[in-house]
């Protein structure tokens, strides 16, 4: 017996009959409504978050988001508001099953379907775009399937959960969720972990990942803990979807590559034109395709315009250039290198600094054991060893506490970064480290004979950046403040990342 007390009652002319799903916001109910007769699906926000002002706000975005938008594709609102102090969002109720659901009992899907899919979540997607909305939390689990076998398509599908989307036009509100990442660890474009301004194309990102799960019937960077896999979308490239299901014609890899491109600009332009070549890649006729503006406004005459292109933030620093966080090839534009080069300018591809460099401490933890009695050590060389599940730590709130990083040689250094915290879960428990620890908020990169550059971080697990020029062989990272503790009394570092030129 269902022991949910909404169960039997009624909520703005609703009478909730049961539980259908739970969100990340909320719980979603199977409800009968009299006028007009239907059954629908009835959103309410958890409880939980009732007295939290940006969660209610969010909750009444996702409405206003999925009514805007007429499509066949979009979910239908039929009705939002707020009652007795309890907010609902009432939608068509599907009877069908969600695209995870699908692909968790599916050992294969044809390739026929997989265009099906993806062509019917991409007009979804290119119609939001059209309006200047951008979904960004585009995944299976967002996606509902309904079978019709009347129709061409035996799959319908809708894409659903507005909740986390966001309009691109300067007009509209922005709402950040204060230390929550927007997005799915899984599916997330390599700018939504940035923290910056995104456009469709972060969709875009997140429909590639969506295509290469149905493909090979697992995400890019499956299997590995959250820290780990937005590590992965920032600095590595997925396996070839042919490397797991051989028999896929040779163009769908070049199709998941581009769709799976770190820089925005270099992914498709439409998700019109993804699904135009995923077709012509299962047809084994893969040809060049043009690039068109990626955002229009509604054709009414024969002439296109750009859609004008959103200045990147990071973490709250103005860029003047794109930065895409690729490790060991971060675009900063066009730069004249020093004598020796000429006078012709070249792009600069600053690298990521992992050789010939020390690292020290003022204070260590002792080592431990994880739970499946592992041993783990948090010496200070944990921080350039490439790995965001070890890390250096110290006990206590860290205030003071310093790391320097030593070079052999001198570094022209262009941008620094670090995780704000131990990003590993433990094999064992599932404990997550990052969260038990305390985080991070500010730190003070000290180079000698310069003027101290702060930095002030977001508390997620990912490499947060700052631009600080300058040429030394010495960097000094001084914790200034940090969180209060999860539960475990210790301060750490997964990872520090220098990115600059060699002398």
């Amino acid at each position: 017996m269902d022991a949910d007390p909404i169960i039997g009652t009624n909520v703005a002319g609703f009478a909730i009959e049961s539980v259908l799903g739970h969100g990340a916001m909320g719980v979603v109910y199977v409800a009968r409504q009299d006028s007009p007769a239907r059954r629908v699906a009835l959103k309410l926000i958890t409880p939980a978050f009732a007295g939290d002002e940006v969660f209610r706000r969010r909750f009444l975005r996702e409405a206003t988001a999925a009514a805007a938008i007429e499509h066949p594709h979009i979910l239908p609102v039929y009705a939002a508001g707020e009652t007795n102090g309890t907010l609902f969002m009432a939608m068509r109720l599907v009877d069908g099953q969600d695209l995870g659901e699908i692909l968790r009992g599916s050992a294969q899907l044809s390739l026929e379907r997989v265009v099906q899919i993806i062509r019917q979540i991409g007009e979804a997607l290119d119609a939001a775009h059209a309006r200047g909305l951008v979904h960004r939390d585009v995944k299976p689990g967002n996606v509902l399937v309904t079978h019709q076998p009347d129709a061409e398509d035996g799959d319908f599908c809708y894409l659903t959960d507005f909740g986390v989307s966001t309009w691109t036009a300067s007009s509209a509100a922005a709402i950040t969720l204060t230390g929550q990442m927007v997005g799915t660890a899984s599916y997330v474009a390599p700018e939504q972990i940035e923290g910056g301004s995104v456009d469709g194309r972060a969709d875009l990102y997140s429909l590639g990942c969506v295509l290469y799960e149905c493909l090979t019937g697992r995400t890019p960077f499956g299997g590995r803990p959250a820290a780990a896999a937005l590590y992965a979308h920032l600095h590595e490239e997925p396996p070839p979807p042919r490397s797991i299901r051989p028999g896929l014609p040779a163009g769908v890899d070049d199709v998941t590559t581009r769709a799976l491109k770190k820089a925005p600009d270099e992914r498709y332009a439409s998700c019109r034109e993804l699904t135009h070549e995923l077709r012509e890649a299962l047809a084994g006729t893969t040809r060049p395709q043009a690039k068109v503006p990626f955002a229009k406004a509604p054709a009414t005459t024969s002439t296109h315009r750009p859609g004008r292109r959103s200045a990147r933030v990071m973490m709250g620093v103005v860029a003047t250039v794109i930065l895409v966080a690729v490790a060991g090839a971060v675009f900063l534009g066009t730069r004249v290198r020093g004598p020796g080069q000429g006078a012709s300018s070249s792009v600069a591809i600053p690298a990521l600094i992992r050789d010939g460099v020390q690292a020290a401490a003022s204070q260590t933890a002792p080592s431990s054991t994880d739970a499946a009695g592992n041993p783990v050590t948090y010496v200070p060389a944990n921080l350039i060893d490439g790995n965001v599940q070890t890390a250096w730590r110290t006990p206590g709130n860290g205030h003071g506490q310093w790391v320097t990083l030593i070079f052999d040689n001198p570094i022209d250094v262009v941008r620094i970064g670090l995780i704000p915290g131990y990003a590993k879960t433990d094999p064992q428990t599932g404990a997550n480290r990052f969260l038990q620890d305390r985080i991070i908020k500010t730190v003070a990169y000290q180079i000698p004979g310069l003027p101290d550059t702060t930095q002030t971080f977001e508390p997620l697990p990912v490499p947060q950046f700052v631009e600080l020029r300058a040429t030394t062989s010495r960097i000094t990272v001084r914790i200034l403040a940090t969180t209060a503790a999860g539960g475990l009394d210790y301060t750490a570092i997964s990872e520090i990342y220098v990115y600059g030129f060699p002398q």
